[in-house]
């Protein structure tokens, strides 16, 4: 495997790690509805995450070097 495909598929793992807290902070949410504070700064935090999965994405094709 070439060293671009080595580092497509690591780029590919940390998206799968970001889904996985964009869960959990989902969950944290939902557990504590109550907590007003705690919830806009987990709502903060959600939408950091699925930005670095976006830009993560758009990274992935720049790393083969025949793009």
């Amino acid at each position: 495997m070439k060293n671009y495909k080595i580092k497509q598929n690591k780029y590919k793992k940390s998206i799968e790690v970001l889904h996985e807290l964009i869960e959990r902070k989902k969950d944290q949410i939902y557990d504590n509805p109550k907590s007003d504070y705690f919830n806009v700064l987990n709502k903060k935090h959600l939408e950091s995450l699925r930005y670095c999965i976006e830009l993560i994405q758009k990274d992935i094709p720049y790393l083969n070097p025949n793009y």
